[in-house]
């Protein structure tokens, strides 16, 4: 999976996690994407993700500074914000079931600060 198409693939969750009214949103090695809507987990695919496209998909969001963390502690946060949409913090530590990464996003918007 490209760069372009995982972060396009990333932003239509997003949207559809605003949609649903989803809480969270998981993205596992060996799982189909998921999110938890009203307290259950609900996937969005029938189809797994692969090792390689979690970390993929992780990737796609991260700046290089950020994947760089990551390659050394093996945890990071930070914020995404698909254009027009709120913000979304992202804790993204490791998948421990399987090989890549586990990003969680919840759908509670993180609020905007002025610089």
């Amino acid at each position: 999976m490209e760069r372009e198409q995982a972060l396009k693939f990333v932003h239509e969750l997003l949207r559809a996690m605003l949609a649903k009214k989803a809480s969270d949103l998981f993205l596992t090695a060996g799982f189909p994407p998921a999110m938890k809507v009203d307290g259950k987990m609900t996937p969005v695919s029938q189809r797994s993700l692969s090792p390689i496209h979690t970390a993929e998909i992780s990737r796609s969001i991260m700046t290089d500074k950020q994947a760089a963390e990551f390659e050394a502690t093996k945890e990071c946060n930070f914020a995404i914000s698909p254009s027009g949409q709120p913000v979304f913090s992202n804790p993204t530590s490791p998948d421990t079931s399987a090989s890549g990464v586990a990003p969680s996003f919840p759908s509670r918007p993180v609020p905007r600060t002025s610089s």
